[in-house]
Formats: C-alpha cells, sequence, structure tokens
C-alpha cells in the first residue's frame, strides 16, 4: 500500500478540517463524467442525477462531501466538482470541492491523502474506482455490468481483502444513465453501515 507523504496530508487535511469545522464523518465522491466523440458516454449516470443523491447523503446520513473536481478534455474523463449546484446554496459547510489539476504535480498525492483521512469514498463507474485501493480505504462503486468485472481482479482483491468494498454493477451500458437516485442511494446506505 502506499504511503501518503505526512506534509502533502497535514496540509490538504488541515485545510479540510477548517472548512467543515464540525464533527460530520467525511465522504470522498467522484461524480464521473464523459463525453466520446461528442456524446455521453455509456458509462455515465445522469449528471442531473447526481446533485440530488449528495444532497441525500448529506440530508439523511449527516456527512460531509468532498467532490473531486476534475475538468474533462476531449475524450478524457473528468468529474463534476458539485459543492457550487443550488441544491447546495444553504448547505456551506457540509460539501466542497476538491479540484485536480493537471499542472500541480501533488494533485495526485492530495487525492491520497484525502481518501486515507475521510470515512469512505463513492465513485461512478471509472477505472479510477481503484484509487482507494492503494491505500486500502473503504470504497463504493457504481459500474456496470460489462465493466465491473475490472474492479474484482486478483490483484485488486490482494490489495483490500474486499472488506470494505462494494461494487454495485446492476445495470448493463447505457442503462446506467437512467438508474434510480433512491437504489444507488439505498445501495451505498447498506454498504456504509458496515463500515
Amino acid at each position: 500500500h502506499y504511503k501518503v507523504d505526512d506534509n502533502i496530508k497535514q496540509d490538504v487535511m488541515s485545510k479540510v478540517n477548517d472548512y467543515f469545522n464540525n464533527d460530520s464523518p467525511t465522504i470522498f465522491l467522484m461524480a464521473r463524467t464523459r463525453t466520446r466523440h461528442g456524446n455521453r458516454c455509456y458509462l455515465d449516470w445522469n449528471p442531473d442525477n447526481w446533485p440530488i443523491f449528495t444532497k441525500k447523503l448529506i440530508d439523511e446520513l449527516d456527512v460531509n462531501i468532498i467532490s473531486l473536481s476534475i475538468k474533462t478534455q476531449g475524450s478524457r474523463g473528468g468529474s463534476n466538482g458539485l459543492a457550487s449546484h443550488q441544491l447546495f446554496k444553504d448547505l456551506q459547510h457540509k460539501i466542497m470541492d476538491f479540484e485536480m489539476d493537471k499542472d500541480d504535480s501533488d494533485s495526485f498525492e492530495k487525492q491520497l491523502a484525502i481518501l486515507k483521512n475521510t470515512k469512505c469514498s463513492i465513485y461512478g463507474a471509472s477505472g479510477a474506482a481503484v484509487v482507494p485501493f492503494f491505500v486500502n480505504t473503504p470504497t463504493f462503486t457504481q459500474q456496470t455490468k460489462e465493466e465491473g468485472f475490472r474492479l474484482e481482479l486478483g490483484w485488486e482483491k490482494d490489495l483490500m481483502n474486499f472488506k470494505h468494498f462494494k461494487n454495485f454493477d446492476k445495470y448493463k451500458n447505457n442503462d446506467i444513465y437512467d438508474s434510480p437516485v433512491q437504489e444507488l442511494f439505498d445501495e451505498f446506505v447498506s454498504f456504509y453501515k458496515e463500515l
């Protein structure tokens, strides 16, 4: 497992703790998005669902959310930062965006520091869902039937022992787009209660 740099960890977590300034658990969220040749990707969940899902997390589980923000470039995937969404205008200090800057040589290290120091993470259908494996932290991911198996290979099982990992892969490619918010929330809550 990867050891997070102590200086980066202190710097990142100081900013996170100052921002939230409460005793609620914190969850790291990656609201995956991608376009391919000008069309939405077959792995995308409806982007309108992510803020609704996230607000349910905050309201019903009383958690803080760190929302990963990675700008998409061409067909390269990214993640939608959610903190500026209108649903969160009255929830200041319960959600913050963490921006991954391609020019920041420490941005990945900062992401690992957050993952190592939060209760768990949630990833949309992305290969990036393996990132928490490298710091052995609990993670929940929404995948498709056709792609989800990629997160259950032998080397991944060796890293995680899969004690605190949930791969929710009920829907096929493209069908994931319209899958219900409440269903994903219920699946996550079931996972979260076991932590």
